[in-house]
């Protein structure tokens, strides 16, 4: 689905602070790129679903994190995945609080093998209660 003005203008407006570390935006239909030094946000809508998440993108590495997975397996952040805009109104907060770990490839590559452990451990209830 497509990202309406209102939509934009409000992403845009929540996430003031990468314009403030320099980040320059990207808009499209279906999602918004705040290009850094190194690093790339990307704000997207499935474009044929009702989710969203924002990605985190170090551009020399080729490597791609999601936000929503690091904001869930690091802090409990509960994502609605069928809040769209509120979804991502709550990961940038996220990225603004916590931009100096977010932005380090190392805390997104351990984050993301909490995010394995985490997937894994909902698909096999019995493995969790063992670690």
């Amino acid at each position: 689905m497509r990202m309406t003005e209102n939509e934009k203008q409000r992403i845009v407006k929540s996430a003031d602070f990468l314009y403030d570390k320099g980040y320059t935006s990207k808009i499209k239909d279906y999602a918004i790129s705040f290009l850094g030094d190194g690093i790339s946000f990307i704000v997207s809508y499935e474009r044929y679903s009702d989710t969203s998440d924002v990605l985190i993108k170090f551009m020399k590495e080729n490597e791609v994190y999601s936000v929503g997975w690091i904001a869930c397996v690091r802090s409990g952040l509960n994502i609605q995945p069928h809040l769209r805009l509120e979804n991502v109104l709550m990961l940038l907060s996220y990225i603004r609080e916590n931009y100096s770990s977010v932005t380090s490839r190392k805390y997104c590559k351990e984050s993301d093998k909490s995010v394995s452990k985490f997937i894994e451990n909902r698909k096999n209830p019995a493995h969790a209660s063992r670690d």
